[in-house]
């Protein structure tokens, strides 16, 4: 089932990723039927598309009709996520579909990263549909042993992960490369921005070597799926604490599972 131009139809999505489609999207999370973070979305989807085509926002689904997708997919109690798909062909449409979200929750397992250099990063300022070369990385990643990738440029400046944002935290100061210039401008990256200091941590907002990565006392990455996932390990490097992610915990997150 997926809302498709605002109506309930009963179809598989149009668009898979990731598929050679001109167009946005967003993945936004759900828990105990409730989305997540939805306003934030939207807005992000708003100004992806006033770059292209801004007729196209009042398309955007209301929270209510993403409620109802939920219900429908038996997915109203428990963690979930949405994907919710604007496409810019000559006839613009908007999709939406739900499924259950796995592995959720602070509890996960952390992850490894391989490091990967692109020489010619990509615009990263808005989650288009089209994300190919993100997903070839990952499955590179992935075939020698890796969780995920992550991308640093040709200077060595931190980028993201395949997915998700990231996260270096020394003693007090937690660090993040600055959007969109480096990354995604990610939702719960912007929701930690905002709410970090509230758990005693200084944030900075800057570039991030790949170095200085290496030498932190701990790295999360983070998504609206997942919240914040501890790192476990960049390459040869390895941590096997994280003091400053107890605090993400206690403080929680508006992720699905926390």
């Amino acid at each position: 089932m997926i809302l498709s131009d605002g109506r309930l139809i009963d179809a598989p999505p149009r668009v898979v990723p990731p598929a050679d489609v001109r167009g946005v999207f967003t993945t936004v999370g759900c828990e105990q039927g409730r989305v997540l973070l939805w306003e934030r979305h939207r807005q992000r989807l708003l100004q992806s598309l006033w770059v292209a085509l801004p007729e196209v926002g009042h398309l955007l689904p209301r929270e209510d009709q993403l409620l109802e997708l939920l219900q429908v997919e038996g997915l109203g109690a428990g963690s979930a996520g949405l994907r919710v798909v604007v496409g810019l062909g000559e006839r613009p449409w908007v999709e939406a579909c739900a499924a259950a979200a796995p592995e959720v929750g602070s509890s996960r397992e952390p992850v490894r990263l391989k490091v990967e250099s692109w020489k010619e990063p990509p615009d990263a300022a808005h989650k288009i549909i089209a994300r190919q070369k993100w997903h070839q990385e990952s499955e590179n990643a992935r075939a020698d042993g890796f969780d995920d990738v992550l991308l640093v440029d040709r200077e060595e400046r931190i980028l993201e992960t395949s997915v998700a944002n990231v996260f270096v935290r020394r003693r007090g100061i937690v660090v993040t490369p600055p959007a969109p210039r480096r990354c995604l401008p990610g939702l719960m990256r912007g929701w930690l921005l905002e709410n970090l200091a509230s758990v005693g941590f200084f944030v900075e907002e800057r570039d991030i070597q790949l170095e200085e990565l290496l030498k932190g006392d701990e790295v999360w990455i983070t998504n609206s799926l997942n919240g914040a996932l501890r790192v476990g390990g960049v390459d040869k490097q390895r941590w096997a604490e994280w003091s400053g992610h107890r605090r993400l915990v206690e403080m929680g997150l508006p992720a699905p599972g926390w």
